[in-house]
């Protein structure tokens, strides 16, 4: 079989990149078609790179494993990376870090990265980086310079605790924030409130029902921008906020909206999808 296009040249790549796109998974394989076809669809393949154990991957996107990535570093020049990677996750806590460390140098224009390293030897790796979007461990957070150009254009940030006002007030685009539910810290929770830039502020929860019936709760949820949301699929959550911009912040964007339309009273500040159930909240 000839792999000489047959389609006008333009409208066979944006055959072949829209299928890249809708899905990725095969990406690899499209590549196997012919040289060109590589060139289409292989940069669409690293625009977003996930390392993560096997219990955390979407069986639908492309999974990078350490040995992938060990293997890609020693083929493709730096510049690769830092023009084509945009979306970076490394949460494969099982491995020592250090592709991770290498591949995260190289990826110097990424926008939006997800890390669950805590070691402060991943400080200057992440501090010159041009974020908008980071999910990160808070001990790694606080060790960032607040000088550092990190702070200057990030809007969306999730902490596993939440931090001292203090250290999100060095974050002046900061438009989005979501953190983990703890009993003893609600104090934090009002003074994260009162931060001005703030358009969503999310609280995750393995019980979010019970947890909306809370006296601490229902204080914060006078705020309309406050937000309780079950705790996810985060990696499919998070691919497809890249893909399709739908993800846990653009359903609180809308449920904030909502509420700020009909008022606190009238629409409870605990988020849920439509066909769930809040009796299947664990105790």
């Amino acid at each position: 079989m000839s792999s000489s296009p047959v389609l006008p040249l333009e409208l066979e790549m944006t055959i072949f990149k829209l299928c890249a796109l809708s899905l990725p998974v095969f990406i690899p394989k499209l590549m196997l078609v012919a040289h060109r076809v590589k060139e289409w669809v292989e940069p669409i393949l690293y625009h977003t790179i996930c390392i993560c154990a096997d219990g955390w991957s979407a069986p639908e996107f492309p999974r990078f494993t350490q040995d992938t990535v060990a293997s890609l570093i020693t083929q493709k020049p730096a510049a690769f990376f830092r023009k084509h990677v945009h979306h970076l996750t490394l949460i494969d806590e099982t491995a020592d870090g250090e592709n991770g460390k290498l591949l995260l140098a190289m990826c110097s224009d990424a926008e939006n990265l997800w890390i669950g390293y805590t070691d402060n030897t991943w400080v200057p790796l992440v501090e010159y980086l041009p974020l908008k979007r980071l999910d990160i461990d808070l001990e790694l957070f606080l060790s960032l310079e607040p000088t550092q150009p990190i702070f200057s254009r990030l809007t969306h940030l999730t902490l596993d605790q939440p931090a001292a006002a203090s250290a999100l007030a060095r974050l002046p685009m900061l438009s989005h924030l979501a953190l983990s539910w703890q009993h003893d810290h609600a104090a934090e929770y009002s003074q994260d409130l009162a931060l001005e830039t703030l358009v969503v502020f999310i609280v995750l929860s393995s019980s979010p029902s019970k947890l909306a019936a809370k006296e601490e709760i229902v204080e914060l949820a006078k705020d309309l921008r406050f937000v309780i949301m079950p705790l996810q699929s985060f990696i499919r959550d998070w691919h497809s906020g890249i893909r399709n911009g739908k993800d846990y912040w653009s359903d609180a964007e809308a449920f904030v909206a909502m509420r700020q339309t009909q008022g606190a009273n009238a629409v409870s500040c605990f988020w849920q999808p439509a066909d769930s159930d809040t009796k299947s909240d664990a105790a």
